[in-house]
């Protein structure tokens, strides 16, 4: 705290107004979360982050994922959004959070609270039993959902891509398609490969929501259907790892291309 403080001399009002304006204040959790697992513990990234934030538009556009969309209430899941989804770029949060902004998106916030609850992506907090559904399956749905970008596409029109492809999905996905979602993440082993369930959505479902909902509802019409899917990831090789823990070193983009 006294190195984040040290950092911030001279400019701690950006770290109040990131706490009171984004929500952290009453979601104090995700706040450590974007420190600890967004920015590796690093004091300069987490200083640089909180003086990135110099507007108050985009302060209130990430209380918007902290509050109204869930996040706050899933710190691990944060911090790994940040870290993976974002690359840890505070430009790239910043754009996130206005994919999600203002009414016209609350379909989308309330979406992404469904992804993660009913459609468990919040996963859990600290170090999870095997099989759990990962913290990262959200970043690599904001990173790889979205499927490949375009040549020559600048770096902002790719965070602008990504977070309105993830905005549209998580408008997209109601109760029940998540309630099908989180089987397959959870029985059927998705949860467990966030790289590959990024690429199920982005390549294979072509980031649309419609896709996504109805290869869910497929696959959690059984439970014959989930344990399939979940050996074909542990025991077919379409998995990163096998099912004792060795690397299968297969492309990570087969199971969507499948």
């Amino acid at each position: 705290a006294l190195a984040i403080q040290a950092k911030l001399v001279g400019n701690t009002k950006s770290l109040q107004d990131l706490n009171k304006q984004a929500g952290f204040e009453k979601k104090p959790e995700a706040l450590v979360a974007l420190f600890r697992k967004g920015c590796a513990g690093k004091v300069d990234t987490f200083a640089a982050l909180c003086t990135g934030f110099d507007d108050e538009a985009d302060r209130k556009d990430l209380g918007g994922l902290i509050g109204d969309a869930g996040l706050g209430d899933a710190p691990d899941a944060f911090g790994a959004l940040f870290a993976t989804g974002c690359g840890g770029d505070v430009v790239s949060l910043k754009a996130l959070g206005k994919s999600f902004s203002g009414d016209t998106n609350k379909g989308s916030r309330d979406g992404l609270k469904l992804m993660l609850t009913t459609g468990g992506l919040a996963a859990g907090k600290g170090v999870l039993p095997d099989g759990a559904v990962q913290p990262e399956c959200l970043a690599e749905l904001l990173k790889l959902g979205s499927g490949p970008g375009l040549a020559g596409t600048s770096k902002a029109g790719e965070d602008k891509r990504k977070g309105d492809g993830l905005a549209k999905l998580c408008a997209g996905l109601d109760a029940t398609a998540c309630g099908n979602l989180a089987k397959a993440m959870k029985s059927g082993g998705l949860g467990t490969e966030p790289e590959v369930f990024g690429h199920l959505v982005g390549v294979g479902c072509v980031g649309d929501p419609a896709k996504l909902a109805g290869l869910s509802a497929e696959l959690g019409k059984n439970a014959k259907n989930l344990t399939g899917l979940n050996t074909l990831l542990k025991q077919g090789g379409f998995g990163s790892t096998t099912a004792v823990g060795g690397a299968t070193g297969i492309d990570k983009t087969c199971l969507g291309k499948l």
